[in-house]
């Protein structure tokens, strides 16, 4: 396995900026995801992360699913951080989820990290050496 890099993904905005997603929880097997967190927003319930877990299957083969998730949160002075929506990419569920309430720049920051992330380094190791971080 390899270290738990950073992982630097562009946003959505028009001219894209570079984030950085750092560690958060280390890859723990098949049911415990290697999780990165941008720590933007008003509460660690408005980070955006992306999870990546790994399994083999049954037909010999292994499974590499990232997840990519883009909460918006607003502040109220009083009762503080409240989530209003969650856009997704979740290659288990079958791609991006999107709720109807979504805001354009959330879209279009799950849409930026999740082309990013498929280009990255970190998880191209995950992908071509089968390799999970740690």
């Amino acid at each position: 396995m390899s270290t738990q890099a950073s992982l630097v993904l562009n946003d959505g905005l028009a001219t894209p900026v570079a984030r950085t997603f750092v560690p958060r929880i280390p890859y723990g097997g098949p049911n415990q995801p290697a999780v990165w967190v941008y720590k933007a927003g008003v509460s660690p319930l408005a980070w955006p992360r992306i999870e990546v877990t790994m399994k083999r299957t049954t037909n010999g083969s292994t499974k590499v699913t990232p997840k990519v998730v883009v909460p918006y949160v607003t502040n109220d002075v009083v009762a503080g951080p409240k989530l209003v929506s969650t856009c997704y990419f979740d290659a288990a569920s079958g791609g991006f989820i999107i709720p109807d309430v979504a805001l354009q720049a959330t879209i279009d920051d799950v849409y930026g990290f999740a082309t990013s992330l498929m280009a990255n380094a970190v998880f191209k190791t995950w992908v071509k050496d089968l390799e999970a971080a740690y």
